[in-house]
């Protein structure tokens, strides 16, 4: 499930590799490494679209310690999802929650005890991909 444009995330309910266009999901993390060891893999597939992979990037990539850098994100080509992402961030930044450094932003330590509200407010409907 690594190489490259593919991305791992680890959380308590599941584990995913994201690429461009597809998140493999595993449910059961004891389950899957049982099927590894019998040389099978235990995922399942989810296709998703830009919507899915701008909002799975900002909540994965916007937790670690190190954050993300503008062009990184993988709907970086679309203009609407970063006007978005321009002008929902700004107010976090003057708010002291985010920390920009150039085009790099991550979460400033007082910025990790309220993430949940930055990152809902970072994200994108689905209706806006319409």
């Amino acid at each position: 499930l690594t190489g490259r444009g593919c991305k791992m995330a680890i959380t308590p309910a599941a584990t995913a590799a994201v690429t461009a266009d597809l998140v493999l999901v595993v449910r059961h993390i004891l389950d899957y490494l049982a099927a590894i060891s019998n040389g099978k893999l235990d995922f399942e597939k989810e296709e998703i679209d830009e919507v899915m992979a701008y909002n799975e990037f900002i909540m994965t990539r916007l937790r670690t310690i190190r954050g993300f850098d503008l062009s990184e994100m993988p709907t970086s080509s679309n203009q609407d999802f970063v006007q978005h992402f321009l002008t929902e961030v700004a107010k976090h930044i003057r708010s002291g929650n985010i920390v920009k450094e150039g085009s790099h932003y991550r979460l400033s330590r007082q910025g990790v005890f309220v993430s949940d509200g930055i990152i809902a407010d970072l994200f994108i409907d689905e209706e806006m991909d319409s």
